[in-house]
């Protein structure tokens, strides 16, 4: 029987402060932070090292967090409260279970609120390209008329074809010579605007 595979939230060191907190929460005690790295499965020269070059019980903790967030490959809420369990320290484990959960719930939270935040940009630079084309369009057609090479070089302008833009070069200078300095610039900014996509 296949078991359908779970998405599972990794720490780095960014969540530093975040771990830190929850143990301390959990009331872990500093001094045990050998033994926490040993339940980590952290090299025992790392960790050795660490208790060489500090005696603050604290910084000693914070050394084995970093230590682990940024080179273990069990990164993650459950395998920090398993190494508690290990430990006896069951409460914390379970403090622990409990902050993953909620902390993937507002993780997720955010991350639909940026997507929302992000599809309503879009919308709305969608909507003020529609209406500079539309105002364009409708100047422009206004200017040319019904001269046929304005039509033909708006409505390629207007398509966003690049290389209409170099066939049609000719008639777009013959269109600048028939239209106002104002509609001049800005054909010539929507060719940029095109020339740049």
């Amino acid at each position: 029987m296949a078991m359908a595979s779970r998405r599972v939230f990794r720490l780095d060191i960014s969540h530093m402060k975040l771990v830190s907190d929850v143990l301390k929460e959990s009331h872990f005690i500093d001094a045990d932070w050998f033994e926490l790295g040993m339940g980590l499965n952290l090299p025992y020269p790392g960790l050795a090292n660490i208790r060489a070059r500090f005696t603050d019980p604290s910084q000693c903790l914070l050394e084995c967090l970093s230590l682990w967030l940024t080179s273990a490959n069990n990164r993650t809420w459950e395998s920090l409260a398993s190494a508690l369990e290990r430990m006896n320290k069951k409460p914390a484990a379970t403090l622990i279970r409990n902050t993953c959960k909620v902390n993937i719930h507002k993780y997720k939270y955010k991350l639909k609120l940026k997507l929302l935040t992000k599809g309503k940009l879009i919308n709305e630079i969608f909507k003020s390209k529609k209406s500079e084309t539309q105002y364009f369009r409708t100047s422009l057609l206004m200017k040319a008329g019904t001269d046929s090479t304005g039509i033909i070089c708006l409505y390629y302008l207007i398509t966003g074809r690049k290389e209409a833009l170099v066939e049609y070069k000719q008639e777009i200078e013959l269109l600048q010579e028939n239209v106002s300095i104002t509609s001049a610039q800005l054909l010539m900014s929507q060719k940029g605007n095109i020339e740049s996509m």
